[in-house]
């Protein structure tokens, strides 16, 4: 698990950071990260990114994001929002 992620939980789970939150508000909560770290992570690791990243985040409405948990992510959400991306549908569709 990376360490950027773990200063986003720490940061919501002492306060410092509100559901749903920003880069904006995240760079806030979090200094310690570069710039280009507050700018980046968030988009990197949503539900559904096209990179295959591991998937942290859930936007939520433009520019903003909640935290991912077990309870809200269930298998089939996930391939619902996986099967947006046009090349991971067509491989989807190649394994039926």
């Amino acid at each position: 698990m990376s360490k950027v992620y773990k200063s986003i939980v720490a940061a919501i789970q002492n306060g410092r950071l509100k559901e749903p939150f920003t880069s904006s508000d995240f760079g806030q909560a979090c200094p310690q990260w570069e710039e280009g770290t507050h700018s980046a992570f968030l988009w990197k690791h949503r539900l559904g990114n096209h990179g295959g990243y591991h998937e942290y985040f859930k936007k939520v409405s433009p520019g903003k994001f909640k935290l991912i948990t077990m309870k809200e992510t269930t298998i089939n959400e996930h391939l619902q929002e996986k099967l947006k991306d046009p090349y991971f549908k067509e491989l989807h569709e190649l394994e039926e």
